[in-house]
């Protein structure tokens, strides 16, 4: 399945917001500004469930505020400032494209229960040429007998409150990262109703005879949930959309493919690793620590100190239950840009990646676009990394659903940090400021509650958490405790 393109109108700002986990999506992909800019807004799409109900997906709505980092950019031919990076775009118009019921036509995909691990979902995949919705579904959906997998492009996943609050954790996770600089890469996730009549006759799949019994327990409490009658269920703000016992909610989000495995993380601790090292050390700049390596090597130690230290504080904010084995690595083009002097970091194409293979078995060092070039050919794009850029790899949140748990797991990797990204501290700072000012904090609470459906017990921990981070990082740099010089942009432009 091809990659989508990212829209060629849209000028980066920022190093951080330029690119993220690439989209799984490949029906609608299109440059039209028109179109793309139709997700910047307030507004959701709508489609009909299987009796007639109107079910919707929210678009991106604009953050009521913006720091002073961000600059203008030309957006569909109109001005726009915006901390979305360019894909978020397109990967939220195509989530809301997507009919979980059409029976064929560009907006119908396969729809199946998941059968595997422990958390209920709808699973989304494109269907395979010739392919209904129903002709796709028989031959995929059942695969109770092969442990829950399926083949076929997984683009997206539906997920509600089962055990917990995991949809409004998956909408968090995407949003904080975008409001923080990127951090973790979290996928685009969509606010997504459905009608629970309709999520009833997945629920009967995913409690059928030969279904792993961990997921079968989850779709038993599912079930039991969407059960509820009257208050209790109008009430139930986990899954059911308050006041309307006949839909449920969920987080439907983009599944990026092609990263690689990695565990950054032990537990609740960072992984003992030179990263870790880096990150820990209070008597040494980061300079220093990677003055003697060799440069590729420097590039992206200095890059994962700062990608992990801001996913601990991410993670922790939002209170994540565990990260073993839901960190994810990809391989991204950096480079300084001619443009605005700025870091961009954009995506590989599938043959890039490809030839990224084999260059990592013949080289030791620093791989650069010039090297992927020679293997893969050149890439005609009109903002293809120049030859210059270098291969690095960045940390993904691929999964996200394990947040706000009521445990504060990784307070005391956040206690360690003693070098941090100066962007995301900024960042962090602003937005705490806001979330305390008098004047702004009602329009945050209104964006978080009202245009992403956060329930205000949520917020109000979520917050709490944000505004102890920035307390907590502020109190160690004004005393000198915490160096602000994980800053993979500088590092570039001082070294050749």
């Amino acid at each position: 399945m091809s990659s989508r393109v990212s829209p060629s109108f849209l000028v980066s700002t920022l190093a951080l917001f330029v690119l993220a986990a690439p989209s799984a999506f490949s029906k609608k992909a299109d440059n039209d500004p028109e179109r793309l800019r139709e997700a910047f807004s307030e507004r959701s799409t709508e489609f009909r469930s299987r009796n007639g109900l109107t079910e919707s997906c929210q678009l991106l709505p604009r953050f009521p505020f913006l720091p002073s980092d961000i600059t203008v950019t030309e957006f569909g031919g109109s001005r726009e400032r915006t901390f979305f990076r360019d894909e978020d775009f397109t990967d939220a118009l195509n989530l809301c494209e997507i009919d979980f019921n059409a029976e064929s036509g560009p907006n119908s995909y396969g729809v199946c229960p998941k059968l595997h691990n422990t958390q209920p979902a709808l699973e989304i995949y494109d269907l395979d040429k010739g392919d209904t919705k129903t002709t796709w579904e028989a031959k995929w959906c059942d695969r109770s007998g092969s442990g829950g997998k399926r083949d076929g492009d997984k683009i997206a996943k539906f997920k509600q409150g089962v055990y917990g609050y995991q949809s409004q954790s998956i909408l968090l996770f995407f949003h904080l990262s975008r409001l923080l600089g990127n951090v973790a890469l979290a996928p685009v996730a969509t606010y997504r109703t459905m009608a629970v009549s309709d999520m009833k006759s997945y629920i009967t799949d995913g409690l059928a005879d030969g279904v792993n019994k961990s997921i079968r327990a989850g779709w038993r409490i599912l079930s039991q949930r969407l059960n509820m009658e009257g208050k209790k269920a109008a009430t139930d703000a986990k899954a059911i959309v308050p006041g309307d016992s006949s839909m449920l909610y969920g987080a439907l989000s983009d599944n990026p493919r092609g990263e690689d495995d990695c565990n950054f993380f032990r537990g609740s601790s960072m992984l003992g690793s030179s990263y870790s090292r880096l990150i820990t050390n209070p008597n040494i700049s980061a300079s220093d620590f990677l003055a003697n390596m060799p440069r590729g090597q420097a590039l992206q130690l200095l890059l994962n100190a700062s990608d992990v230290s801001a996913a601990v504080v991410l993670d922790n904010i939002m209170e994540q239950a565990d990260r073993n084995g839901n960190t994810h690595m990809r391989a991204y083009f950096h480079y300084i840009s001619q443009e605005d002097n700025r870091l961009h970091y954009k995506k590989m194409t599938k043959p890039e990646r490809e030839a990224l293979r084999k260059l990592r078995n013949r080289k030791t060092d620093l791989i650069t676009a010039r090297d992927i070039y020679a293997i893969a050919g050149p890439n005609k794009d009109h903002d293809a990394a120049p030859d210059s850029a270098v291969v690095l790899n960045r940390l993904m949140f691929k999964d996200n659903d394990d947040g706000l748990s009521g445990v504060k797991k990784f307070s005391t990797s956040v206690d360690a940090i003693r070098h941090f990204n100066p962007l995301v501290y900024a960042r962090l700072q602003w937005l705490a400021r806001l979330a305390t000012n008098p004047e702004t904090e009602p329009q945050v609470r209104i964006y978080f509650q009202s245009r992403l459906h956060v329930t205000k017990n949520v917020y109000e921990k979520v917050f709490k958490g944000v505004i102890a981070s920035a307390d907590k990082l502020k109190s160690q740099f004004e005393a000198g405790n915490l160096r602000l010089d994980l800053d993979l942009e500088d590092y570039l432009r001082r070294t050749k």
